[in-house]
């Protein structure tokens, strides 16, 4: 125990002693404070850089090479993208009190530049100029902006208003079919709008600050409630679409996924899935937004199809009602090939996955050879039955099944991938509509995954599953050889007409004649 001292009793000198005696101990144990501090912060730094050596190591290893990107943009969402019915409160709210027609857009551009001016009479109009108690009021004026390349076309809606001083009653002209009423978008600048962000990866925060440029202010959240509404207008038909699909005459669906990742919902990672039909039919493309990779999501868009379904090995795909798998042979073949990237010429002459991988490319060269005779699929089918396609095709397993891989090594998960899908990779031979690859997914999904290295990710699942909407009419309309901006443009209008609502099947690409329409 430390003997108190009573200062009191202490002269002068020795205060002025321990004094400074104190004062060393304090800056002995200060200067000891900032070097331990020091060496701290030294080992704090060690420490960052080793996380930061380690995670770039992580992501060399495993990290997606060429479809992620780990900057996270705040201003490059997939932008459909707010909950509609938030946007139309924080809308409500934006909106109350402001003048009528004096929203963020320029009057005065619209005003000196319209080339069109459009009358809109009320319907009874003929009645009206016989009656001399009829007095015209001041009209209402919009406007509608049509996007053309280059420039705007702008078309000044005016519409009419008349008052019966006797009757007092109120007659005004009403624009019908608007598909954006309380708005300058049109079909046009919609299509246009989201197609140059969807098929040209120009995200919307861009567009604005080119049609800025050009004098016109649409921002990025007016590009939002376009894509929206439009398709709002699209999801009967792409229902119908979706319909069509599982109606396939050949019986045969292939389907694909990439990631996409969702900000405001609870899982990291997110999916959107494509199904397609084969060559032998009309292109129909239906994009689908998954929360996740579960197979109910599959079961539950195919409850209704009796058929085949191809695709690659992913569990998801397997065992669904009156579903029958079939699986691709360039992901088996895509297998071994990357086991002999990995390995020397001395050890290609020798290599087990180099022997598979050939003697799979045979069959590829006869499917080539039936493309090139353009066989039917019922010809294909009788070909792939014979003795020497079957011989070929019993090759393939034969060595697969001898190799005797070591356990854990990639070859032995190659081999495991098609032996455990056996039967799977045999289904071809039922069906000569069923491709030996489903490379035709494959490339379906492409867009999709180079899309998204433009706008990254989704804001929303509302957004999400508009953006699926949207890519599914775009990505038909492609396949079917059409211009994408007068087919959509086109349906858009149709869709908003009590005509286009009646027959879905006078829409389908197919049907389509863009000079006619």
């Amino acid at each position: 125990m430390k003997k108190v001292v009573n200062l009191k009793q202490l002269s002068k000198e020795k205060l002025i002693e321990l004094y400074i005696k104190k004062c060393e101990e304090y800056d002995a144990l200060e200067a000891k404070f900032y070097q331990e501090q020091k060496e701290k912060n030294e080992a704090l730094k060690e420490l960052e850089k080793f996380k930061e050596k380690d995670a770039l190591n992580r992501q060399r290893l495993f990290g997606v090479k060429s479809e992620k990107s780990s900057v996270l943009n705040k201003n490059t969402f997939n932008e459909a993208e707010e909950n509609k019915n938030n946007n139309k409160k924080e809308n409500q709210k934006k909106n109350h009190g402001k003048k009528k027609g004096s929203k963020n857009f320029d009057i005065d551009f619209l005003e000196k530049n319209f080339t069109k001016t459009e009358y809109v009479e009320p319907a009874e109009i003929e009645e009206l100029k016989k009656n001399p108690n009829i007095i015209e009021l001041s009209s209402d004026v919009s406007y509608k902006v049509t996007r053309i390349p280059a420039k705007f076309e702008i078309t000044k809606i005016i519409c009419k208003k008349y008052f019966d001083k006797i009757e007092k009653r109120f007659y005004q002209g009403i624009k019908e079919n608007d598909p954006y009423p309380h708005s300058i978008c049109t079909p046009e600048l919609a299509t246009d709008i989201m197609i140059n962000k969807f098929m040209y990866g120009l995200p919307y925060y861009r567009q604005s600050e080119v049609v800025i440029n050009d004098g016109l202010y649409i921002s990025r959240q007016d590009m939002c409630n376009y894509q929206i509404r439009t398709t709002d207008i699209l999801k009967p038909f792409y229902d119908f679409l979706r319909e069509k699909l599982l109606q396939t005459q050949s019986k045969v669906i292939c389907a694909d996924e990439t990631t996409l990742r969702v900000l405001k919902t609870e899982k990291l990672v997110s999916y959107m899935r494509v199904y397609i039909s084969t060559f032998y039919d009309h292109p129909i493309y239906i994009y689908e937004y998954c929360q996740t990779r579960e197979k109910e999501r599959v079961s539950k868009f195919l409850q209704d199809y009796r058929g085949y379904l191809l695709t690659d090995g992913y569990v998801g795909y397997k065992n669904h009602e009156n579903v029958i798998n079939a699986y691709c042979w360039a992901h088996a073949r895509r297998k071994f090939a990357d086991i002999e990237k990995s390995l020397s010429e001395e050890q290609l002459k020798v290599s087990k996955a180099s022997e598979i991988r050939i003697s799979i490319d045979k069959l590829f060269d006869l499917e080539k050879e039936f493309k090139e005779n353009k066989y039917g699929p019922k010809k294909i089918k009788e070909e792939r039955n014979n003795k020497e396609y079957i011989n070929v095709l019993n090759n393939v397993f034969d060595k697969i099944e001898n190799c005797n891989p070591k356990e854990g090594t990639a070859l032995f998960r190659a081999t495991e991938y098609v032996l455990g899908r056996k039967d799977g990779f045999k289904t071809f031979l039922e069906n000569g509509y069923i491709d030996l690859s489903n490379n035709i997914s494959e490339r379906a999904i492409k867009p999709f995954v180079i899309a998204r290295k433009n706008f990254l990710f989704s804001n929303t699942e509302n957004g999400a599953e508009s953006s699926a909407i949207f890519f599914s009419i775009l990505q038909t309309a492609r396949a079917n050889n059409l211009n994408p901006q007068k087919y959509i443009t086109f349906l858009i209008k149709k869709l908003c007409s009590d005509k286009g609502r009646e027959n879905f099947e006078e829409l389908l690409p197919r049907k389509y004649n863009e000079n006619s329409n």
